[in-house]
């Protein structure tokens, strides 16, 4: 069918079924150096969401190559466990599954104060739609689940309500961006309880810079995310520990915002979002994939950084979205 005569390679055609078999025969052949599959390629996928270009985070993780295997599916769920989402935000709205607020016991998880909205358009803002920004996860839906006040203040009380209302509710992913300094049996129960049912739960390690990791990332149902910048290194305020599992971009991120508008932040309430939107894309891909093969990928594809191996302040390394996902799809199998 073909051949490049400086490279002494040539394409053969074979009857379909047997390309395998051709593939094995003529490996066993001295006259032949190697054999091997011709595969296909694509253009690696860059969204025409007009502030793409202000997002370093996508790029970082090799998002845009992964989403030429997988943009997510819609039936993957991210609960985002904050001050609530902006339910009318053009970038969002198309997306998001009934939520709650407990912060005021009422139906609608309304954001009053901006947090929740910038970490909900991380993991899964509309892409691809002329608008906006991108999520690391095109398809994923988004459940706001309000537990923080317009001050972004809240109690144990109100996160645990409000991971066991996600989990309860068919949230695949709880995405924690939120902590605090003292334990609390409650939370730790509701963690494991989240945990057990089978729901990945991703939280911010904590923005003071020292070397405690806040809750619930402290527990060890949850992955603790550290904050990494532009240039790959660990975030001065991102705390670090024993706990901390993986890195991902938290620094000067552009996102959506409140009142329909978008803007930058910096903190590991940033990266984890980054975690939740891989995990979700993985999720896509992977056949019926427990919570803890999830984690495991996502674990073992990190690009290593810092000291080599697992280290305290970048866990097993910052998130690679595209490792993640090959290593997350099946083989592929020939007729």
């Amino acid at each position: 069918m073909g051949e490049i005569a400086d490279l002494r390679v040539h394409k053969v055609a074979v009857p379909e079924g047997q390309e395998q078999a051709m593939v094995d025969l003529l490996t066993q052949d001295p006259r032949v150096e190697y054999a091997e599959l011709d595969h296909l390629v694509h253009a690696t996928i860059i969204p025409n969401d007009p502030s793409y270009d202000l997002q370093w985070g996508p790029s970082k993780i090799k998002a845009p190559a992964a989403w030429d295997v997988t943009k997510g599916s819609s039936a993957i769920i991210i609960a985002i466990v904050d001050t609530g989402v902006d339910l009318d935000h053009r970038d969002l709205n198309d997306k998001i599954v009934p939520g709650w607020d407990f912060a005021n016991d009422d139906p609608t998880p309304q954001d009053d104060h901006g947090h929740g909205t910038h970490v909900a358009g991380i993991a899964a803002a509309e892409t691809n739609n002329g608008i906006g920004v991108a999520g690391i996860s095109w398809q994923a839906r988004i459940m706001p689940v309000k537990v923080l006040d317009e001050n972004g203040d809240g109690s144990y009380w109100d996160v645990t309500q409000g991971v066991d209302y996600a989990c309860n509710h068919g949230a695949q992913i709880i995405n924690l961006s939120l902590g605090g300094s003292t334990p609390s049996d409650t939370l730790e129960d509701a963690m494991e309880q989240a945990y057990a049912d089978g729901c990945l739960i991703v939280a911010a390690a904590g923005n003071g810079g020292g070397d405690f990791v806040d809750y619930p990332a402290r527990f060890p149902e949850v992955m603790a995310v550290a904050a990494t910048d532009e240039s790959d290194n660990r975030a001065g305020f991102s705390d670090y520990g024993p706990e901390v599992e993986v890195a991902a971009p938290g620094v000067n991120i552009y996102s959506t915002l409140w009142n329909d508008k978008y803007g930058w932040k910096s903190g590991t309430s940033m990266a984890a979002p980054h975690v939740a939107g891989q995990a979700a894309l993985i999720w896509s891909v992977c056949p019926d994939p427990t919570h803890e093969e999830v984690r495991s990928i996502i674990d073992s594809t990190a690009d290593d950084r810092g000291a080599s191996g697992w280290d305290p302040y970048y866990g097993y390394g910052r998130i690679n979205a595209v490792a993640a996902v090959q290593a997350a799809t099946p083989a592929l199998t020939l007729p």
